[in-house]
């Protein structure tokens, strides 16, 4: 399809929180069928799926019987804490963390994998561009496992708070354009991109803008993009009266310009507009958010 068509982006959803246990899982996947959704995300860092890196049985079983014979396709999110720009001896750790993970979630048919793009601690002992080049080797690797499996690994862009830092999301285009490999490709949360601009003071729709075509994955939510600059809140609703961090309200609930964001963004033919939204908003949301999910990925541009 030509730059500038109506592109065929589909519309996922990740599973509310469950137990850990998973005991709960085969009912959310239930309330998920009747969004019916294209596909569906599954939270591996909200469930205890692996012990040491090892599996607990019990719970991969659930998982993987809770998700058969769904009327959807899935994904996962892979655990949060891994870091591809760990040095040293942690760094087989985290890589192992991926591969089992990665393991388990082809098992249970997601064709992405979603990673956290590397985080650092701001005048960490160690060169800023050792960090990026050790993270461009791990995602080299990660393509290979993901292409030897039949999936992608889809890089997520974070925003930094104090004491940490991460990349923009055209750092992180031209990170992954570097690594080359055709199953790493990115996961554009626009929030994130929102929030980490503001903190920057860079131009969000530039810096998304370079990363939407290697955008295999969006993440869709919404926020003020304030940074939360170290602010302390007794309860998260407090967070939500201030409009600050990343919020994860239902689109259209914060300010998010989503008119110029698909005005200016080309995505890949295949990519997904998967929904996080904060369990609190599920149960009387989720419906109104896949609606607006849809309609986003309805005028969205696909990229020839």
């Amino acid at each position: 399809m030509a730059a500038g068509a109506r592109s065929g982006v589909r519309t996922g959803m990740t599973v509310p929180d469950t137990l850990p246990n998973g005991s709960g899982l085969a009912a959310k996947l239930d309330a998920m069928e009747r969004l019916s959704l294209d596909t569906v995300e599954l939270p591996f860092y909200s469930l205890d799926l692996l012990v040491g890196v090892k599996r607990d049985a019990l719970r991969c079983r659930r998982l993987l019987e809770a998700c058969r014979n769904r009327p959807f396709g899935f994904t996962a999110h892979l655990p949060l804490a891994i870091n591809f720009f760990t040095k040293g001896a942690r760094a087989e750790w985290h890589f192992d963390a991926f591969r089992a993970s990665l393991d388990l979630a082809v098992e249970a048919g997601a064709e992405n994998a979603v990673i956290h793009t590397g985080m650092r601690k701001k005048g960490a002992p160690g060169d800023e561009a050792s960090a990026y080049a050790r993270q461009r080797e791990m995602l080299a690797r990660a393509g290979d496992e993901a292409m030897a499996r039949g999936c992608y690994v889809c890089v997520e862009n974070l925003f930094g708070w104090d004491g940490y830092e991460t990349a923009l999301a055209g750092k992180l285009a031209e990170e992954l354009t570097a690594v080359a490999h055709p199953h790493v490709r990115a996961t554009l949360d626009f929030s994130h991109a929102y929030i980490h601009c503001a903190r920057h003071d860079a131009d969000f729709i530039a810096e998304v803008t370079k990363l939407a075509p290697l955008a295999r994955h969006a993440h869709v939510h919404d926020s003020f993009g304030r940074p939360d600059n170290g602010m302390y809140f007794y309860r998260p609703s407090e967070a939500v009266a201030f409009g600050a961090g990343d919020l994860h309200l239902c689109i259209g609930r914060g300010d998010l310009p989503w008119d110029k964001v698909l005005a200016a963004c080309e995505f890949p033919p295949e990519a997904i507009f998967n929904i996080e939204l904060d369990d609190r908003y599920f149960d009387d949301e989720a419906g109104g958010c896949v609606a607006a999910a849809r309609a986003l990925a309805a005028r969205a541009r696909q990229r020839g």
